[in-house]
């Protein structure tokens, strides 16, 4: 008994601030921001070793190490499509000192966590563990990346994985959405080029020797680590570690070829089987030295970003219910930038999207922000900014990256100064460098058949691909074809709210046309257009049954009879 007296007087002691404090918070109004105060950056350590590996690091106070190691080629160094993927994916499969079994044994027993991945201009591996155990992460990184093994027998078993792994994105819309971008972008060069599992077959492991031996030097490498440690220590495990790696030169690459971004146009990817139309809006961006390219970021926050507060998305969700997350995004490397906005919807709302899109666009050019709007957005970047600076990993990276892309120092130290100054004109001025007439492009990845009849209300200028970025010949739209899909519009826009619209589980089209006259009664349509719509997507049922070598997953005698 006494003991739930005495929970009971501990609860009451808890709960009554939060009692009290609930009283005096109106929960109708915003929080108050604080004032903003000037904001100590992280001190880093920047230093050259013997061979020239240009190291950064942050000191922290935290149990894991992080580690980042970024060398000059990428994508763009590369002679064969492909090879610049193969080469980072067998660094991580052992070293000379290590069999590939003996490295992944170790990774596991360290718990470290290593990754690669290959931009259009870097090589860049990603390592973490707790700091106990950071000289067998730097000891693994170093041997890895400065001694790789290439293996021959491990090369072509990792040409087969990865040839199959071709062949199952293809049937992913983001990856069909991502090459079409770049086929768009960057034409027949490097970034342009689609990887196939015949270039994978084709290449050599002299192929990625090459490639390493060309690319892969300190003076044409930086790495980042954070981490709890002495300064002077860590500096003389790297020269233990990475103080023999070859010295080599900085390499400098000419800018490829790049067909001219007109904009204007539309390329698609049929993938025939898809409900829904992946779409990326296209324009042009500002490289790292414009000094625009600040200005740019606040705009992107602003018509897209990541936020549930953008234009796209207060438009694109809550107004009209075509997509979950709009978002933005700039795509920089050394000699490019591009504006590319992501919205996902389903076929028959494509060219609403897209129009939608092309309205928001047009509109920042022409309309002044609010003081309301402006200020939260910009509020809303400097936050985020801030947050990067608590994250030692990301910071140093900033660090990293700045000194990669020749960015001057002074880019991040005046960038919340500069984010704060951003005027409304100023967003309306990039805007029109972005989004002025005729300089958006979309790619869209969907069902062709669905999408171009509505696609061609806004351009005529579309070009047609499949899932391996080859042409195909679109014959003229069919009268009956576009009959039907008239009439299946009035009868949305007759019927006003139903229940639900798309197709359910085990439904097929002429299912849904049933349901939705039947939940709606009282429509405006014809008895004759109803005849016509309900025998085209018989037909179309019947065709899309015959070439899916398919049962109908319906039988004709259970359908209802009231239609």
């Amino acid at each position: 008994m006494k003991i739930r007296k005495l929970f009971f007087v501990i609860i009451v002691v808890f709960l009554y601030p939060l009692n009290q404090y609930s009283q005096q918070l109106d929960i109708n109004k915003p929080p108050v921001p604080e004032t903003n105060s000037n904001y100590i950056y992280p001190s880093y350590v920047e230093y050259n070793l013997r061979n020239g590996l240009k190291v950064f690091f942050i000191k922290t106070d935290k149990p894991l190490a992080t580690i980042n190691v970024m060398v000059n080629g990428g994508k763009l160094s590369e002679e064969l499509v492909g090879t610049s993927e193969v080469l980072v994916n067998l660094i991580l499969l052992g070293s000379k000192n290590n069999s590939s079994t003996k490295f992944q044994n170790e990774i596991d027993f360290n718990a470290i966590d290593l990754k690669a991945q290959v931009t259009d201009d870097a090589f860049i591996f990603n390592a973490k563990s707790l700091n106990r155990n950071f000289r067998k992460l730097l000891s693994l990184v170093s041997e890895s990346i400065s001694k790789p093994a290439f293996n021959i027998k491990i090369f072509e078993e990792y040409k087969k994985y990865y040839s199959s792994l071709l062949i199952t994105n293809t049937a992913d819309a983001d990856y069909l959405s991502k090459i079409g971008t770049n086929k768009l972008l960057f034409g027949e060069t490097n970034l342009g080029n689609i990887l196939s599992p015949e270039l994978i077959d084709y290449m050599q492991i002299d192929d990625v020797n090459k490639l390493y031996e060309e690319n892969f030097s300190s003076k044409n490498s930086s790495i980042a680590i954070t981490g709890n440690f002495n300064k002077d220590q860590l500096l003389k495990d790297l020269e233990a570690t990475f103080g023999n790696w070859k010295v080599g030169e900085k390499v400098l690459y000419d800018r490829p070829s790049f067909p001219e971004f007109k904009g204007g146009e539309i390329l698609i990817i049929d993938k025939p089987n898809s409900v829904q139309s992946t779409i990326k809006a296209i324009g042009s961006g500002f490289k790292f030295d414009d000094s625009l390219r600040i200005k740019s970021i606040l705009l992107n926050n602003i018509i897209g970003g990541v936020s549930l507060n953008s234009r796209l998305s207060k438009n694109l969700r809550e107004k009209n219910g075509y997509t979950y997350t709009p978002t933005s995004e700039f795509s920089t490397n050394r000699f490019t930038s591009n504006f590319i906005t992501n919205a996902e919807v389903s076929n028959i709302h494509t060219a609403d999207c897209i129009k939608e899109m092309l309205f928001e666009f047009n509109k920042i050019q022409f309309d002044s922000l609010s003081k309301e709007e402006l200020s939260r957005f910009i509020n809303s970047t400097i936050g985020n900014f801030y947050i990067t600076l608590k994250k030692p990993e990301e910071y140093i990276s900033l660090l990293q990256s700045s000194f990669f892309y020749n960015i001057p120092k002074e880019f991040y130290a005046n960038y919340i100064d500069i984010i704060k100054s951003i005027t409304s004109n100023d967003i309306i001025q990039v805007a029109r460098d972005i989004f002025r007439m005729n300089a958006v492009s979309f790619v869209v990845v969907g069902k062709s058949t669905e999408i171009i009849p509505q696609l061609e209300n806004i351009t005529q200028k579309i070009s047609v691909y499949d899932k391996n970025l080859l042409p195909i010949k679109v014959g003229p739209r069919s009268e009956s074809n576009s009959i039907a899909r008239d009439i299946w519009f009035k009868m949305l826009d007759s019927l006003g709210a139903v229940s639900y619209t798309h197709l359910r589980a085990h439904e097929t089209v002429l299912d849904l046309v049933c349901r939705l006259l039947l939940e709606k009664k009282k429509h405006t349509l014809a008895e004759s257009h109803i005849v016509v719509l309900l025998q085209y997507v018989t037909k179309t049922q019947a065709e899309r049954t015959f070439n899916n070598s398919e049962q109908p997953m319906h039988n004709e005698n259970n359908r209802d009879s009231r239609c």
